[in-house]
């Protein structure tokens, strides 16, 4: 099978599997010094080691269309949500399993499992409600203290076990459960409060956001019906157990407010359309369930379901039919980039990549900040083999997103068809940088160094990002 566009682009950065682990120099191991209290400060640094290792061992879902959907319903959330002493940052893993979780400084991870099983806006909703609300009463670092003051445990113990916990949740409870077995009880004590209290907190940021807050208690009863008699139950019900009690708290919790009546949210069923075509079944299993949907008419918006179809096309090297999908849908809806990136990437399968660019540039101008615009229309003009046309588009994107993967990975691509070697190191050096491989990155700033020969400015730029580098490793070396 032939993947075309930017879905083969997002392929070949590793997504379908993960990314190879960094040298063991490059991230510190964690000791037990000065973990006795938490700060905020220590929290926000032991959040960010924690996302370099998921950056270079999960396999992250980077589509812009994905990822700015997810922060963007996060950080409506956020909005009003109490006690948020972080920026936060809302990722989508590729697995296809049931799962969520929060960690230190503000950052909230999600399944693709879970888009897919969420009926609506609202059961996402509150999901990320409850995780953010795990985030917001800093239940981890609490955890973490009061496991130090109660039992003869050293914090290294914890937090490596919630380090291959992150990755693999399975793996990480077993050792973090093994780790405690001196005090089970108070472990499951703690671990059942820290629920209810998310429950609860999560449950009023949920209703202040204006989601349908029966979309918590629908999404629980889900859960227990689904998952009541199998003997392996799903890791999103082994990390946060789910008993008769507390969804008839939830349903009760609902019941409570005035009813709020939220409408269907198109751009979350297509982007459960999105993650279901691209990032789940095979694609002939995937069309064959579309293609019922359409007939028995089991859907909330019947051009998502077209919207799938064309995604499925694409995937099945259909690029023609994928193209006429998208014609028809954008005609019905002539602003909605889903649709319109559906039409670039099919032009791009028809080897019609110029024409792909030349129909988003425009976009651009009435977009300048969209994400999803400025890194398919690089995109294209890669495809299209117009490196210099690309770069004019990811500079001021970078600019501004200084932490895109994707835009970093093109900017490889596009710096070395115009063939500046030095940019392209510089570039390379930049995507080690963000994955954690610190030793690694300074070696390839070093070559952009040299590459840049006498170019005085670019190698004081260099010299600068080499500081930065070193500091940033210097600060996670300090938490040993």
């Amino acid at each position: 099978m032939k993947v075309k566009g930017f879905i083969a682009t997002l392929l070949s950065l590793g997504l379908a599997m993960p990314l190879p682990a960094p040298a063991a120099s490059d991230l510190p191991q964690i000791g037990t010094a000065g973990l006795s209290v938490l700060s905020l400060e220590k929290e926000e640094s032991l959040g960010e080691l924690y996302t370099y290792q998921l950056r270079s061992q999960a396999p992250m879902v980077l589509d812009p269309l994905v990822t700015e959907y997810v922060q963007a319903l996060g950080h409506k959330l956020v909005s009003h949500a109490d006690n948020v002493n972080y920026p936060f940052d809302f990722m989508v893993l590729r697995v296809n399993e049931l799962n969520a979780f929060a960690y230190f400084g503000g950052h909230v991870a999600l399944y693709t499992g879970i888009i897919r099983q969420a009926a609506s806006e609202d059961e996402l909703a509150s999901v990320l409600a409850h995780e953010i609300a795990h985030v917001t009463q800093r239940h981890l670092a609490r955890k973490l203290e009061q496991n130090q003051k109660n039992l003869p445990l050293t914090i290294a113990g914890i937090v490596g076990s919630i380090l291959v916990g992150i990755a693999n949740p399975e793996a990480g409870m077993a050792g973090l459960q093994a780790s405690i077995a001196a005090n089970q009880q108070f472990s499951t004590n703690y671990t059942r409060q820290n629920e209810q209290e998310a429950d609860r907190v999560g449950f009023r940021t949920l209703y202040t956001a204006g989601f349908d807050p029966s979309g918590m208690a629908s999404f629980f009863e889900k859960m227990v019906a689904q998952y009541r008699f199998v003997s392996k139950p799903p890791e999103f019900l082994l990390s946060h157990p789910l008993s008769e009690s507390r969804v008839a708290e939830a349903r009760n919790r609902a019941m409570q407010y005035p009813p709020l009546i939220s409408q269907p949210s198109l751009e979350f069923q297509l982007t459960k359309m999105l993650i279901r075509a691209n990032y789940g079944d095979e694609p002939a299993k995937v069309k064959g369930r579309l293609e019922s949907e359409l007939r028995h008419k089991q859907y909330v918006f019947e051009d998502a379901v077209h919207y799938g179809l064309g995604l499925v096309a694409l995937q099945q090297d259909e690029n023609q039919q994928a193209l006429d999908i998208a014609e028809r849908l954008i005609k019905k809806s002539p602003e909605n980039l889903y649709y319109k990136v559906l039409k670039v990437d099919a032009l791009i399968g028809l080897k019609r990549a110029e024409e792909a660019a030349r129909f988003l540039a425009p976009e651009a101008g009435i977009r300048p900040n969209s994400p999803v615009v400025a890194l398919n229309l690089a995109n294209a003009w890669i495809y299209a083999e117009k490196g210099d046309e690309a770069i004019k588009v990811l500079e001021p994107y970078l600019y501004r997103h200084q932490e895109d993967p994707l835009a970093m990975d093109m900017m490889v691509k596009a710096q070395a068809q115009v063939k500046d070697t030095g940019a392209r190191e510089f570039w390379q050096a930049e995507q080690l940088a963000y994955r954690g491989a610190f030793d690694r990155a300074i070696n390839h700033f070093n070559r952009a160094y040299q590459a840049y020969g006498s170019n005085a400015i670019e190698q004081r730029r260099i010299e600068g990002r080499i500081a930065q580098v070193k500091s940033q490793k210097a600060k996670f070396e300090a938490l040993r």
